[in-house]
C-alpha cells in the first residue's frame, strides 16, 4: 500500500485497528511473509504470518502505530527526523502538526500523528 493510499485510509478510520498498523508498516518498508504451516491438531494448513523489518530479512513485532502514542511519536522521528511536532485532544478528536503544516484531524491523536508524519514523509521525499 502506498504511502497516500495510507493517509486516506488512516483519515478515514473511526478508531485505532490493528490492520491500520500493518498498512502504515507495509507503507513504510516492512514486509508481509505468509507461508502455509501444517497444524497438527486439524491436519490441514493454516497460514503463518511474519512481518520483516525495513531494509532487513529480520522479523519482528509491527508497532501499534494507532493507538500507542509513544509508537507514533517514534515513527514520526522516523519519517521526519528533526522536525517539530506536537498533537493532542480537542473537541472529542485527536490532532497533530508537524512543522507548519495544516493541522491534521482524525479519531485519536496516534492516528492524527501518523497522518501527519507520513504527510510530512512525503512532502520531503524520502
Amino acid at each position: 500500500m502506498s504511502i497516500e493510499e495510507t493517509i486516506f485510509l488512516l483519515q478515514s478510520a473511526t478508531k485505532s485497528e490493528r490492520e491500520l498498523d500493518y498498512a502504515i508498516a507495509e507503507a513504510i518498508g516492512w514486509k508481509k511473509q505468509v507461508h502455509e504451516v501444517h497444524n497438527p491438531r486439524t491436519g490441514g494448513a493454516v497460514p503463518d504470518t511474519k512481518w520483516l523489518m525495513p531494509g532487513s530479512e529480520q522479523p519482528g513485532k509491527v508497532p501499534y502505530f494507532s493507538s500507542n502514542l509513544q509508537n507514533a511519536h517514534e515513527l514520526a522521528q522516523q519519517l521526519a527526523p528533526g522536525h517539530i511536532g506536537a498533537c493532542g485532544w480537542q473537541m472529542g478528536k485527536g490532532r497533530a502538526r508537524i512543522n507548519l503544516a495544516p493541522v491534521v484531524e482524525a479519531a485519536n491523536p496516534s492516528i492524527a500523528l501518523c497522518i501527519a508524519a507520513l504527510t510530512t514523509r512525503l512532502k520531503i521525499g524520502k
